[in-house]
């Protein structure tokens, strides 16, 4: 289900003291929505998180065991990570 609306305050609150420790720090950072880390591994915006994790599977050869992956998180964030190899640092 979805988060309840003070795990979602304490998120943002959490993302606020990241940006502002990489900012402090001159540490360039980009946001990327959930659905264009998506569209990047499977060509489509709207996929489950099981066809991103079977995906990356396919294409980079990176398998999740399911018990240790059970929301999805560890392909989630390889997702990210492949985004973020193949994109290149941004200023």
């Amino acid at each position: 289900g979805a988060p309840s609306r003070i795990t979602v305050a304490k998120l943002k609150e959490l993302s606020g003291v990241y940006k502002a420790v990489l900012d402090g720090h001159d540490i360039p950072w980009i946001e990327l929505s959930p659905s264009a880390a998506k569209r990047f591994i499977t060509g489509k915006g709207t996929a489950e998180k099981w066809m991103v994790a079977r995906e990356i599977e396919s294409k980079w050869n990176i398998a999740f065991q399911r018990d240790e992956d059970k929301g999805w998180d560890l392909s989630d964030a390889t997702a990210l990570a492949i985004w973020g190899v193949s994109h290149g640092k941004r200023p």
